[in-house]
């Protein structure tokens, strides 16, 4: 099993769901909500642990990240290499996070001649009213082969 495969399995067990694959329309991002955290928010209006805030920071961004190296004929692999996280305050569920990528033009063509490149995706987490309660950034290595072997950017 992948890590990509165990973190999104984590996801999914704290509640996450990813609900949209958009962003900017010269870039590429994800939506992703954390509704509620079955079995820890017996209280209403309980904060969401940190570690299920992690969890869909990390989703989200992944989605957008993986959206961004796809293409056609195309193979890419991404692997985080740096998370920083900065809660603004308590963060009761609903909670939605907005991952996107910069509008750099084409993220792919930064890939060096064995394919390799490195590109961030930012988050931004938002309450039930709209308030933004955390924000992330994530730091990717990514990986990019054409489907015979060569780079294809």
């Amino acid at each position: 099993m992948s890590a990509v495969d165990v973190s999104e399995r984590f996801a999914a067990h704290v509640g996450v769901q990813v609900v949209a694959g958009d962003g900017p329309p010269c870039g590429c991002g994800a939506t992703a909500t954390l509704e509620s955290i079955a079995g820890w928010d017996d209280q209403p209006g309980a904060p969401a642990p940190s570690a299920a805030v992690l969890a869909l920071i990390d989703t989200t961004a992944r989605h957008a990240a993986e959206e961004a190296v796809a293409g056609p004929g195309r193979r890419a692999t991404v692997v985080p290499t740096a998370t920083t996280v900065q809660f603004r305050t308590s963060i009761p569920c609903p909670v939605t996070a907005s991952a996107s990528v910069p509008c750099e033009g084409v993220i792919v063509d930064r890939a060096d001649e064995n394919g390799d490149f490195r590109f961030s995706v930012a988050v931004e987490v938002v309450g039930p009213s709209g308030t933004r309660v955390a924000t992330g950034t994530v730091q990717w290595l990514a990986h990019v082969e054409a489907s015979g072997g060569s780079v294809q950017a």
